[in-house]
């Protein structure tokens, strides 16, 4: 039968998606794929996929857990970046002389060994995919939650109008982290800045729209059993 129970179980699988998800966009930002005659970065290809299962949750569950599990994700992103910085830094460590000394790594040095071997251009993408990616995802969660108590309120059930709130908020929210990523990383070099984000938006855009179908499959539930409350 189609349609997730709002089981704990199913919940935690669904936080386990969407952190997996993450994970596998955050290793695959520095690969590129060639899709729709664009050349792109890997992770438009599973960053589609954290949206769906946000949406999911706020559409079975409250809005509070889907804000969580955007938490989740930063958490979970922000402890990714670092722990890929300190295993850069190990790997290049003897390449810069053997120099073991604590004063040398924590030191002057560190700076200097990982702005050039660790860091770099690294360091601001990092930095600013830290910033877009709770902003990005946190509007489309309140834009989802939004329509979905407007429809409430207006029908007295959350049956129907799926379609509408999630490209809606999916949308939103894929817009919202391609222009603030491009905006800041390649700030106040702009050229070519919207010739980018409408690459990146046309197949964020068909990927959500395949995603549609799949929401629908998730999200079923009989009338008798749909909830009556935003809450």
């Amino acid at each position: 039968m189609l349609g997730v129970k709002r089981t704990d179980g199913n919940l935690m699988f669904l936080y386990a998606v969407y952190l997996a998800s993450l994970s596998v966009a955050n290793v695959l930002d520095n690969s590129y794929v060639f899709i729709f005659g664009h050349t792109l970065p890997a992770s438009v290809l599973t960053y589609p996929i954290t949206l769906l299962v946000a949406n999911v949750v706020r559409e079975l569950w409250e809005e509070k857990y889907a804000s969580r599990v955007v938490l989740l994700g930063l958490s979970v992103k922000f402890v990714g970046i670092v722990l890929l910085g300190l295993s850069r830094l190990l790997n290049v460590i003897p390449d810069y002389g053997m120099r073991w000394e604590l004063w040398r790594i924590l030191g002057t040095s560190f700076w200097e060994v990982s702005e050039q071997w660790v860091l770099g251009r690294d360091f601001r993408f990092w930095t600013v995919s830290i910033i877009s990616f709770p902003i990005a995802q946190f509007v489309n969660v309140w834009l989802f939650d939004l329509l979905l108590t407007r429809h409430i309120r207006q029908t007295g059930s959350p049956w129907g109008g799926r379609w509408s709130r999630f490209l809606t908020a999916a949308m939103a929210g894929e817009a919202t982290e391609v222009l603030l990523f491009l905006v800041l990383a390649f700030a106040p070099n702009w050229e070519g800045i919207w010739r980018f984000t409408c690459q990146q938006m046309e197949v964020r855009t068909v990927f959500t729209l395949f995603s549609l179908p799949v929401f629908y499959a998730l999200t079923w539930r009989r009338r008798g059993h749909a909830r009556t409350s935003g809450k």
